[in-house]
């Protein structure tokens, strides 16, 4: 894994939205799920895309400030105890963001909605590899104070 493969996937994920909310609010309206006059679906679309341009720059600060000093070596199950709340708290953060696109993934499969069934199962890896790296993070930084604190 590498910090430029995990935050490109990341931006294309996030600009994927452009596709998936449009499939999401097309096959619901035709379901029935909205009345059939007016914009019922084009504002949310709209919206959605509004959004996504504008949080994109945040997006990438936080990806810069999550993957600036990328561990040598990420490990999926990482834990560190000397940093266990950072520890716990990435990992409920990460569980909780699964979580939702879990949920996500069953409306995907409940409306035959192929693209967004790809885009959530990724988005369940990324955050996954989120968690893993900023606790190979700390977990990296731990074991290096403690080779500087033991004298030769």
């Amino acid at each position: 894994m590498r910090a430029w493969a995990t935050g490109t996937l990341v931006i294309g994920l996030w600009w994927s939205r452009v596709f998936t909310v449009p499939e999401y609010f097309e096959r619901t309206f035709e379901l029935g799920w909205y009345p059939p006059d007016g914009d019922s679906i084009a504002i949310p679309i709209a919206g959605s895309f509004i959004a996504t341009v504008f949080a994109t720059p945040f997006v990438i600060l936080a990806l810069w400030l999550i993957l600036r000093r990328f561990p040598t070596r990420v490990r999926w199950l990482a834990w560190s105890d000397e940093h266990i709340g950072s520890t716990l708290l990435w990992t409920a953060t990460a569980t909780l963001l699964c979580y939702f696109e879990v949920t996500n993934l069953v409306d995907a499969v409940s409306l035959r909605l192929p693209l967004t069934f790809s885009s959530t199962l990724l988005w369940i890896a990324v955050w996954i590899a989120l968690r893993a790296i900023l606790v190979s993070k700390a977990f990296e930084r731990t074991t290096r104070e403690q080779t500087e604190r033991v004298p030769p």
